[in-house]
């Protein structure tokens, strides 16, 4: 099996936005609503501190020239993006689409 790898740059490598993330949602949890708001109080608090750092990133890595958060590390991604399966069909359909885009002559800024 081949081992999928997620990467992270600056300080979304960081702990709060790598790590934190809420993940999947169970939909058929017994215990409901506690279980719910409690998802759903740590998705709000991690996609305000996720944008909190999105705006911090850049500023921070440009104006210490990448001394601080200026590193790439493997992160832990969402349980979800670890799926083979989709993995393949997801690099198929882009390698098709970066095909299509060729063919047809167009440039497509990238990154």
């Amino acid at each position: 099996a081949r081992r999928l790898r997620f990467y992270a740059r600056g300080l979304f490598a960081s702990r709060l936005v790598a790590g934190c993330a809420p993940g999947l949602r169970d939909e058929d949890d017994e215990n409901g609503f506690w279980r719910s708001a409690s998802w759903h109080a740590n998705y709000y608090a991690w996609g305000i501190a996720t944008l909190a750092v999105s705006m911090l990133d850049w500023p921070v890595r440009a104006c210490s020239r990448g001394r601080f958060a200026g590193r790439t590390a493997e992160v832990r991604s969402s349980p979800a993006s670890y799926d083979e399966a989709t993995a393949g069909e997801l690099w198929e359909k882009a390698g098709a689409a970066a095909g299509r885009v060729k063919e047809m002559g167009k440039e497509m800024l990238v990154g």
